[in-house]
């Protein structure tokens, strides 16, 4: 249960929601979605014409049956509309993640790189001027987990509002704008800048906590040496 959550998400946003394993970034999410009714307070919708992608984990969908990268990409469209999408907004959603041409190969014969811009495929096909993440680089080496959040920075650059959850705070920390810190069931929210400050992040991890820069990139790291 997460409690004195106070958080706008507008147009133009790219929001990381951060936290460790099991501090609630899920419930979160889910609220944010409309899926959890929150038992106080208000949750403000969003307008019934603005359309969300959805990316879910990788693991939630079973990779059974024999689905080609078309008819993955092509439920993100059935969940919205009942007609057909045709083959030229598909082809132009797998384009926009670098699978152009490969519509006809088995889903479940990729890799978990390719597999995740299926994923955001499916969600890109309505054309989407929200897209929503959820954990999007577990379980990648360091080449495709910096090839999604790239494409993601793409996207955002494009015009659409992101929003991200992760438990990698590295992730987000050279990508987002706004974050939500997740911890101890309180959620604190600021800009990137306001938030990745040494002090705040020791006192919500619980060990010390080291924010630098190399080359031009945040870094967080833990303190070796710390002595809570």
């Amino acid at each position: 249960m997460l409690d004195k959550v106070n958080l706008d998400v507008v147009r133009g946003d790219y929001l990381g929601v951060v936290g460790p394993n099991g501090a609630g970034k899920s419930t979160l999410l889910l609220g944010l979605l409309g899926v959890l009714v929150p038992q106080a307070g208000e949750r403000v919708p969003p307008p019934p014409s603005l359309r969300v992608g959805y990316v879910p984990q990788r693991g939630s969908l079973d990779e059974l049956f024999p689905l080609t990268i078309r008819d993955v990409v092509m439920m993100g469209w059935e969940l919205y509309r009942s007609d057909s999408p045709g083959a030229a907004r598909v082809d132009a959603a797998l384009e926009s993640v670098g699978l152009k041409g490969l519509s006809d190969r088995r889903f479940r014969e990729l890799s978990g790189g390719q597999k995740q811009r299926v994923l955001i495929g499916r969600a890109l096909v309505i054309e989407p001027e929200l897209l929503v993440l959820d954990e999007p680089t577990n379980g990648l080496d360091l080449p495709s987990e910096h090839a999604i959040m790239e494409l993601t920075a793409r996207l955002h650059r494009d015009g659409r509002s992101i929003i991200l959850v992760t438990h990698q705070l590295n992730l987000v920390a050279n990508y987002a704008r706004k974050l939500a810190l997740v911890g101890d069931k309180v959620v604190v929210t600021g800009t990137t800048d306001e938030l990745l400050v040494a002090d705040r992040l020791t006192a919500m991890y619980g060990t010390r906590v080291r924010v630098a820069e190399v080359d031009g990139y945040r870094v967080i790291v833990a303190d070796p040496e710390a002595h809570l």
